[in-house]
């Protein structure tokens, strides 16, 4: 089992911790101190606040203070005295679930983008953190899409149009190539212009610009001049220069490839190699929880897989967050190692059944889930323990039990008050009490001589209990028999209870 009892010592009276000064160094939780070390009562009103001087753990290192119990709040050994100070910024508030603290002692939805992990990005949305709330930012115009959304030398540009989506503009420094080098190759408000260079450019081996734009004068395709690829070739054809282009969707062999890219790069029919998406190639990241995927537009991403996906082969579980956890039940050391977060009692447990009264291991059939502990047996690890002079009823309530101080039978884990203490019974006999001296608790004979002021029958009075339970004459009392007398002497001739 885990130990969780100085949980309620740290908190206010209604549970929950307190920012005293946003700019000061330490975060202060009521009933803790102050960084200057001065010291509280605590809240509970059982033991100083931790650390300072009036009153506070004394410690050698970190591990010697008792953990806060507050999100967002670390007990730390300062100058010998444990002291509460805010995590650092960034840090998870729970190790596996959303939400970071802000550095001063409140858990926020974010500090940075990269936590908002709810947002898909892809080329026109994007995360954002504005004041530790996560939104959607659109981009704009000024923003291009995806180079798989682009056409090369169409004289346009594909940007976002700050809706999340695209849309097509001009873009006069798109110019295209006609692979022609008696040409000049330009656009004019979005549309492609080819115009002929000069008569007699050299184009070529041997080979000129005719009046026409053509280049003459080859012998085979070599002979022709321009940058020349898998996606085009030079060809000469009855001593004129020309280009082959090979067809659309052909794509480059492999090494002219990127694995798991989620693109692949092929020709587009018009000699241009173009990016396009490929949904089959993957970006395998070797994480079982996270699903490999590609974006429409190309983009690779690794989405968390379901909470209590299958993960591992000794039976692990998906937290939702892409981490490989263990499921509830299952033995544990920290919080971290849970998909629950939660580690209580030595098992992933399904909340932090930290209340009093509640485990996370009662049985094998229970084990993870946050279960009453069962009636007679105590529980040390709540944030109230029930221990020592008290034990579990069974259905969640700490009693106490027989022999303790009580006012109300409810206090008793028999249900019996008697005579100011819980007991074993009613005790409801004459000359039979639960408060003798020696045997508190159990419903025992009153001692000879002493009288019963609070049995159904009362013995007092004229009358006093023999020690036996009985309730007979006291010395003094006119008697006919021994049998009569608490003292058993019934004095003949006085006819008197006698010592």
């Amino acid at each position: 089992m885990q130990s969780r009892i100085w949980f309620a010592l740290l908190l206010g009276a209604n549970g929950c911790a307190q920012i005293v000064d946003s700019d000061a160094p330490y975060v202060l939780v009521e009933g803790s101190s102050s960084s200057s070390g001065t010291g509280g009562t605590g809240s509970t009103g059982d033991m100083g606040g931790m650390g300072g001087s009036g009153g506070g753990f004394s410690c050698a290192t970190d591990t010697n203070c008792p953990a806060t119990g507050v999100v967002c709040s670390v007990a730390v050994c300062m100058d010998g005295s444990c002291e509460t100070r805010s995590e650092s910024i960034g840090t998870p508030c729970n190790e596996g679930s959303p939400g970071v603290c802000d550095g001063q002692g409140a858990c926020v939805e974010c500090t940075l983008p990269e936590n908002c992990v709810g947002i898909i990005e892809d080329q026109c949305t994007k995360r954002a953190c504005v004041n530790h709330i996560c939104e959607v930012k659109y981009l704009g115009p000024e923003s291009p899409a995806s180079p798989t959304f682009q056409q090369p030398g169409d004289c346009k540009a594909v940007v976002c149009d700050g809706l999340g989506g695209t849309k097509s503009i001009n873009d006069d420094t798109d110019t295209p190539n006609d692979d022609n080098g008696c040409t000049t190759d330009s656009c004019l408000n979005g549309t492609q212009v080819f115009t002929a260079v000069a008569m007699g450019t050299n184009c070529g081996v041997n080979s000129y610009c005719n009046s026409t734009g053509q280049c003459q004068g080859c012998l085979e395709g070599a002979h022709c001049a321009g940058s020349y690829d898998f996606c085009k070739q030079p060809t000469c054809n009855s001593g004129v220069c020309g280009v082959s282009y090979t067809a659309d969707g052909i794509p480059l062999p492999s090494f002219d490839q990127t694995a798991k890219d989620c693109q692949v790069r092929e020709c587009d029919g018009n000699g241009n190699i173009v990016a396009r998406v490929d949904t089959t190639d993957v970006s395998v990241d070797d994480n079982a929880c996270t699903r490999d995927e590609c974006g429409a537009d190309g983009t690779p991403f690794n989405p968390p897989e379901p909470e209590n996906t299958a993960c591992g082969a000794a039976g692990e579980v998906c937290d939702g967050n892409g981490t490989c956890r263990q499921p509830h039940g299952t033995p544990c050391s920290t919080g971290s190692e849970c998909v629950s977060t939660y580690c209580v009692d030595g098992v992933c447990c399904e909340n932090a059944c930290n209340g009093t009264c509640l485990a996370c291991n009662v049985s094998s059939m229970t084990a993870g889930m946050c279960t009453v502990v069962p009636f007679g047996q105590q529980d040390e690890y709540s944030s109230a323990p029930c221990t020592d002079a008290s034990t579990c009823d069974g259905n969640g309530t700490c009693k106490k039990n027989d022999g303790e101080t009580c006012a109300l039978a409810s206090d008793c884990l028999s249900d019996f008050c008697v005579d100011g203490r819980c007991c074993v019974s009613a005790c409801t006999t004459q000359c039979k009490a639960c408060n003798v001296a020696g045997l508190v608790g159990t419903c025992a004979n009153i001692p000879k001589g002493s009288t019963d002021d609070a049995a159904m029958l009362l013995c007092n009075g004229t009358k006093a209990c023999d020690g036996n339970g009985a309730c007979k004459l006291a010395n003094g009392q006119p008697c006919t028999t021994d049998g009569e007398c608490v003292s058993g002497n019934c004095k003949n001739g006085q006819n008197k209870c006698q010592p």
